[in-house]
């Protein structure tokens, strides 16, 4: 009797084997992606829709709070100005990060995910107003900007996006 729930034990656990590597080798994908290049042009506003002078941006890692400089924005903790305004390049175009993934038993993801960044908008007395890098890229306007990086040489025509920010007690 313990011969045989030890084989059909061992069964079960061959076969949910079987279907985890069937499952790796029929959904397993390289992927690539990126952020857009562009330019966004960052309106804070105050509780009462006002423009909210000296708010400070820093981009972070929501998991661990650790603190992103360079990437993906050039600007490191830009700062409102009295119009209540700042601007935030993302320069490079094409492919920044990527890797392997699949879904086991064809439902749970695994492998490699994209970059988990947030903009962190902080302004004394006010809660921090967080957004995704994602969503600061809407509909671009019609205009353009020239951009020269990582050398003075190297101009590009980037984009220009525009965002609010409200802030809140």
């Amino acid at each position: 009797m313990v011969r045989r729930i030890v084989w059909v034990i061992a069964g079960a656990i061959a076969a949910v084997g079987l279907l985890a590597v069937a499952s790796w080798f029929t959904t397993r994908e390289d992927w690539d992606s990126g952020y857009t290049a562009g330019v966004i042009r960052v309106q804070i506003r105050g509780p009462d829709g006002r423009p909210f002078p000296g708010a400070m941006v820093t981009v972070r890692n929501p998991d661990t709070g650790e603190e992103s400089t360079g990437y993906p924005f050039l600007e490191s903790r830009p700062v409102a100005d009295a119009a209540g305004r700042l601007t935030l390049t993302q320069p490079r175009h094409g492919i920044q990060f990527g890797g392997l993934q699949w879904r086991l038993f064809w439902t749970i993801p695994m492998g490699a995910e994209e970059p988990r960044f947030v903009c962190e908008v902080t302004a004394p007395g006010f809660r921090p107003a967080r957004v995704r890098i994602r969503d600061l890229f809407g509909q671009p306007t019609k205009e353009q900007v020239v951009v020269a990086w990582p050398n003075p040489e190297d101009q590009d025509r980037l984009a220009v996006y525009e965002v609010v920010i409200s802030l809140s007690r």
